[in-house]
């Protein structure tokens, strides 16, 4: 993936990733980089549209935490109810994010980087790729803020794969730590 960098954040839920992430991209944006934020589970994600949730109900903290009223589920539940996908083949998320920068990048066709953030490594095999290719991952972390280990997707990434630990306590320090260390 020429002329792509990745960040990619990890830690527990709750820590603030999609909005340390939303903060990144705007000092990127501000610096005049290329930005675009994805996601290991937007497959997962796009099964949850289909399936009937809003994407309020995917994405807003509480609602994906609460069962829907008809469905009678969180959104966090059916999403992680699709592990199987892992099970069935170990890359399946990897390679549906890998396909979606690859296209992204063929249409841009831009000079200068195209910063990719990921809100959402979850794995050691996602911390692997991202490593692999150039990119840093960072574990976000807070006071108060711990791994449930209620799945797999709940636990931290093995430590030997992170960049580096950001405190996440003050969002915009702990952006300006990591887009100095891009």
């Amino acid at each position: 993936m020429e002329n792509v960098k990745i960040l990619a954040l990890c830690g527990p839920k709750g820590v603030g990733k999609s909005t340390v992430s939303k903060e990144i991209g705007l000092r990127l944006g501000l610096n005049g980089d290329y930005v675009e934020f994805l996601s290991f589970a937007q497959p997962l994600r796009r099964l949850a549209l289909t399936a009937g949730f809003q994407w309020e109900w995917i994405t807003d903290p509480e609602l994906k935490e609460k069962p829907h009223p008809v469905l009678g589920i969180s959104a966090r539940q059916f999403m992680q109810g699709l592990s199987f996908l892992r099970d069935l083949k170990e890359d399946f998320f990897i390679k549906a994010l890998e396909r979606h920068i690859e296209m992204q990048s063929a249409l841009d066709r831009i000079s200068q980087p195209l910063y990719v953030i990921i809100d959402d490594c979850r794995f050691d095999n996602e911390a692997m790729w991202v490593n692999a290719n150039g990119g840093k991952c960072f574990e976000l972390c807070r006071d108060g803020v711990d791994y449930t280990l209620e799945h797999a997707s709940e636990t931290p990434v093995n430590r030997g794969l992170i960049h580096a630990r950001i405190d996440v306590s003050n969002v915009e320090d702990a952006a300006a730590e990591i887009f100095s260390q891009r």
